[in-house]
């Protein structure tokens, strides 16, 4: 069995939060935002993980209001 690496799994871990949990509304901003923060991903990466679901989920309001969150925190 291969084992991730701790980013990969960080990746992981943020991705399936924004999409199992704050895009079906199980959880909210201030969440999300507690996440992000503690996953300490660099702004590239971030960046990358927001296009990619965006793109599965284009003109998502909640995104937009995530993205702008992340950008008012300098995550991006």
């Amino acid at each position: 069995m291969e084992v991730k690496s701790i980013e990969t799994t960080t990746e992981n871990w943020v991705r399936g939060s924004i999409v199992k949990a704050y895009l079906r509304s199980e959880k909210d901003l201030n969440w999300l935002i507690g996440i992000i923060r503690d996953a300490n991903l660099d702004k590239e990466k971030l960046r990358g993980i927001l296009d990619e679901v965006n793109s599965y989920y284009p003109n998502n309001i909640r995104i937009k209001e995530l993205e702008n969150s992340c950008n008012d925190n300098g995550f991006l």
